[in-house]
């Protein structure tokens, strides 16, 4: 898997540094590259790089007839239809997240490259559909933690997983508390990323979502306007505002 092979050197600790210590993330992709019409180049990249992050866990997701792993079972929670699986229900979980949450969208992308560095650091861990939700709540609250200048508290994230997954099964700040402990401990308490990494990550998001544009009738292109629109309306603040 591309996303995967690309990260492996998320592991090499020789060089690696706080994505802290730059003061400025350079821009890593043009408006012609994206067709979204006449959106401000902020909310053009936050739009195409959300979409990206959701392809890529879509890809490390095997087959739902697969047997739940038992070394994430405490992610997994009962599901009350198949409709929850998928692009799109994926996709509205973290556009929704971002939204009700507030917090930069910088840490979707440092959550899904620590969801990365875990199966990694696990190769015998299978990703499903039915962890997945929980797995990038509790991925999203480790990076807002590291990145974000004001951290939310995990009694936040309780509420959110409420509004934003209703249909989920309940979890409770016992339950938050919890799985941000194992996920850390599963990856070491290593939170640290190098820049370049980041920007390689990004620019391979991208392009996994280019391709997809060309292949999928039109879902991502749809579901992609959605998202700028409702960011324009929202005025929420943009990727890489300052």
């Amino acid at each position: 898997m591309t996303c995967l092979l690309s990260c492996a050197l998320l592991i090499d600790q020789r060089e690696c540094t706080n994505v802290r210590s730059s003061s400025k993330i350079s821009r890593l992709i043009t408006l012609e590259a994206m067709s979204l019409g006449p959106v401000c180049t902020d909310i053009a990249e936050q739009v195409f790089l959300t979409m990206g992050l959701c392809l890529s866990v879509e890809l490390m997701i095997l087959n739902a007839a697969s047997v739940e792993p038992d070394q994430l079972g405490v992610f997994a929670g009962p599901w009350l239809s198949t409709s929850t699986h998928g692009l799109l229900p994926l996709h509205d979980f973290t556009v929704s997240m971002t939204t009700t949450c507030t917090y930069t969208p910088e840490c979707n992308v440092i959550a899904v490259m620590l969801i990365i560095r875990l199966l990694l650091y696990h190769p015998q861990v299978n990703l499903k559909w039915a962890i997945c939700k929980r797995l990038l709540l509790v991925a999203i609250l480790v990076a807002q933690k590291f990145w974000d200048d004001y951290p939310l508290r995990n009694i936040d994230f309780t509420t959110a997983w409420s509004r934003v997954a209703p249909n989920e099964a309940p979890l409770s700040i016992k339950d938050v508390n919890a799985l941000e402990c194992i996920f850390l401990g599963a990856i070491g308490f290593d939170l640290f990323i190098h820049v370049p990494q980041y920007q390689s990550f990004c620019n391979e998001l991208c392009a996994t979502v280019q391709h997809r544009q060309t292949t999928d009738g039109g879902q991502v292109s749809s579901l992609m306007q959605h998202h700028a629109s409702l960011l324009q309306t929202r005025k929420v603040k943009c990727w890489y505002a300052t």
